[in-house]
């Protein structure tokens, strides 16, 4: 879409890209991700953002490396495997970290829905693992009559109903940490908003093939996700940890393994 004469810029007319604006906006907002954690980790002694914080910034990266090998015209394999190998194993690291982090608030309660949990997390990260693998075949040639696409749909469906599973057993045994309803309610919707715009983004992206195709609304909602679910489990460790009579926040090891936001 042509929309005016732009001089003195790299082209002759201003040309909208859509993924290019998605890209930009996700390599900003996880930079901003990145940069919270770091805070977060340095004012609360967070280990948990620690780990979000790689995460993150191993996304940026895979961002960085996949706008490179889509705008080179050979030689693209290497940085074709290094974004694939950086981005899978932060889907993976997230999947993980979700459902782990679930299971440390229940503090040993609710064995049931964790095995469940462990279980459908499992299964995403086989789907990654296959559309991945059959999107490397494609690529190079070796098979072209793979079904890449409906893989990749599945894993993604299946990735955005695995995290709001998790993130509904959080809103819910939020109760045990007994607080305010105001508290309660802001937690909550930090966790449904991004949910529903990935379930919304990637039933789009799985019932129709000219929805998206490069598949940018799908890892922006990721972007969204992942900022979200930083600063949930940050306002959830200041919610749940000891204040002193200055109304500072002590540093109790116990009181950050008790809500597993440490």
């Amino acid at each position: 879409m042509t929309a005016g004469n732009i001089t003195g810029l790299t082209e002759t007319y201003y040309i909208w890209s859509s993924e290019s604006f998605f890209t930009g906006a996700n390599v900003c907002v996880h930079l901003l991700t990145t940069w919270h954690c770091y805070q977060v980790h340095k004012e609360h002694g967070s280990w948990a953002h620690v780990g979000l914080g790689l995460i993150a910034f191993g996304r940026f990266v895979s961002h960085i490396l996949e706008a490179v090998y889509m705008g080179i015209p050979e030689n693209v394999l290497p940085v074709y495997l290094a974004q694939l190998v950086i981005a899978w194993a932060c889907q993976v690291a997230f999947t993980v970290f979700d459902v782990a982090r679930l299971q440390i608030l229940l503090a040993g309660s609710r064995k049931w829905l964790l095995r469940t949990l462990w279980f459908t997390a499992l299964c995403t990260i086989g789907l990654s693992f296959a559309s991945r693998v059959t999107s490397l075949l494609s690529i190079t040639g070796t098979r072209t009559d793979l079904p890449t696409r409906p893989l990749n749909a599945a894993y993604f469906v299946a990735d955005a109903i695995q995290h709001t599973l998790v993130a509904a057993a959080f809103v819910y045994h939020l109760n045990v940490l007994r607080l305010t309803p105001s508290a309660h309610a802001q937690l909550a919707t930090m966790l449904a908003a991004p949910s529903s715009l990935m379930i919304m983004v990637t039933t789009g992206f799985a019932g129709s093939t000219v929805w998206d195709p490069q598949r940018s609304s799908i890892y922006f909602a990721e972007s969204f996700r992942l900022r979200a679910f930083s600063i949930f489990m940050e306002h959830l460790l200041v919610m749940t940890t000891p204040t002193n009579k200055s109304g500072k926040a002590t540093s109790s090891k116990s009181s950050q393994s008790k809500t597993g936001a440490d």
